[in-house]
């Protein structure tokens, strides 16, 4: 009987194109789209390996995680997953512990998932419930794991294996272990008894260093920590077909051949990955993390197909091509310092998923609802990039874009507005008072994050580029 595959993706082209290799090798496959249902069939389907998106109706993916990781029946069971949401870092960082594998769509070709799946059934072949030799699987529980047993008697009878009375105890979080089956360790809050050190020898004074006779270093941006890897030349015509394919897709009307572009675009992004891993390509490797993640967004949900979206990728296509040009020139990859952003935006509701959005790429915000506190806050403190909405009591935006203007450490600041509002006047209204772009709510969060980025290293680009000979 073929091994058991179980593909929890709510798009059913994605969980169909996914599924053909694996059926076409004699797998068993089943496809469910609803997080609810998913649970259901790891107790009633028995899958070897489980292929979960993370964005799903109902119950979410990472909680479906979760429960198979707390329940002995499932707790070895090969997860992979694979997605285009942009997470938080924690987040993330969490969900590669809990998975045996953690892929972006973006990245991963069918055919690429199912080598990686064999490779998991090979190095783990008893990690799977169907396995030869292994306890039939019993129904993983999503409740709250059993209390922690009674010690056995004679454990009881050793004083030093018990905790004082007085002691406060608290259960580390479940996360926290490689293990995530295992119970909840107990950890005494209790000080421990000082312990006596021998005083550190007595530290010699070193001479100071020669002064040597040299003018000022004026200091050079800072490269990526693996810069000694090669700046390859053969990411440059990629990237001018990924320009062109971008313009290509800005002019299609038909949806089914914007899709056929978008997929054009997908396999050159996958490509150029292969080329310059992101993770080693400093600021060229963050922006085409997420025009990765705004395209694979694009790719699986047609509604979301706007000219504002392909304009937004097409912003960004001639700031890779400058990014990697001023890689090979400096023989290394520039690494862009934590930014720090402020967003303004009345709405409490808006004004979070603004934050949520940025700090997911590792941005700094600085979010506020009062236009008034945002003057302090700008006249005190120096930002990367502004997020305005328009739309404000006691204050529009444009007037703040105004003052702000006038501030010199700002007067070059890029500013994106935010706004409801679909009118042509407002975007001529915020370009006069000192806009650099527009972005419509409700956002999509991937457009949000290349817009900035693009932005943020567009005027790092062209404050470089007079110092360049």
């Amino acid at each position: 009987m073929g091994k058991r595959i179980l593909i929890v993706e709510d798009s059913q082209v994605l969980a169909m194109a996914y599924s053909l290799p694996f059926v076409r090798k004699g797998y068993r496959v089943e496809i469910v789209g609803d997080g609810r249902q998913a649970l259901q069939l790891v107790r009633s389907f028995q899958p070897d390996v489980v292929l979960l998106d993370l964005v799903l109706p109902k119950v979410r993916g990472s909680v479906i995680l979760e429960a198979l990781r707390s329940s002995t029946a499932t707790e070895n069971l090969p997860v992979v997953v694979f997605t285009s949401s942009l997470l938080l870092p924690n987040e993330e960082v969490r969900m590669r512990r809990l998975a045996n594998r953690f892929l972006h769509k973006a990245q991963t070709s069918p055919e690429q998932m199912l080598g990686i799946v064999e490779e998991l059934l090979t190095s783990t072949p008893d990690a799977s419930p169907n396995g030869e030799g292994s306890a039939p699987l019993s129904p993983p529980s999503v409740e709250t794991p059993s209390p922690t047993p009674e010690p056995a008697p004679r454990l009881a009878e050793k004083e030093t294996l018990m905790p004082s009375p007085s002691a406060e105890l608290v259960a580390e979080p479940v996360h926290k272990e490689l293990k995530p089956g295992s119970p909840p360790a107990l950890v005494s809050l209790q000080p421990p008894p000082p312990v006596q050190k021998a005083p550190p020898p007595p530290v010699q004074p070193k001479p100071p260093p020669p002064v040597e006779d040299k003018a000022p270093v004026v200091p050079e941006p800072i490269r990526s920590a693996e810069a000694a890897a090669p700046v390859t030349a053969d990411a440059a015509p990629i990237l001018q077909e990924l320009e062109s394919h971008t313009r290509r897709l800005l002019m299609e009307q038909s949806e089914d051949a914007q899709g056929e572009m978008l997929v054009k675009i997908v396999e050159r992004l996958r490509r150029l990955d292969e080329i310059l891993p992101a993770a080693t390509a400093g600021a060229f490797g963050r922006l085409l993390k997420v025009f990765e993640s705004l395209a694979a967004n694009l790719v699986e949900n047609r509604k979301n197909r706007t000219p504002s979206a392909t304009r937004t990728l097409l912003q960004a296509c001639p700031i890779l091509q400058r990014l990697f040009k001023d890689a090979q020139t400096a023989r290394g990859f520039w690494e862009p310092p934590l930014a720090k952003i402020l967003v303004v935006d009345d709405s409490v509701v808006s004004l979070k998923s603004t934050a949520r959005a940025l700090e997911a790429i590792q941005l700094e915000c600085a979010a506020v609802a009062d236009p008034l506190e945002a003057i302090a806050l700008i006249s005190a403190n120096s930002f990367d990039l502004v997020v305005l909405d328009v739309d404000m009591p006691q204050m529009t935006g444009t007037d703040l874009c105004k003052k702000l203007r006038t501030l010199p450490q700002h007067a070059k600041t890029p500013v994106i507005f935010l706004t409801s509002l679909n009118r042509f006047d407002i975007r001529v209204t915020t370009t006069r008072a000192g806009g650099d772009d527009v972005v419509s709510k409700p956002f999509l969060a991937p457009e949000l994050a290349v817009k900035t980025l693009t932005h943020m290293f567009r005027r790092h680009l062209d404050a470089a580029q007079p110092r360049v000979e």
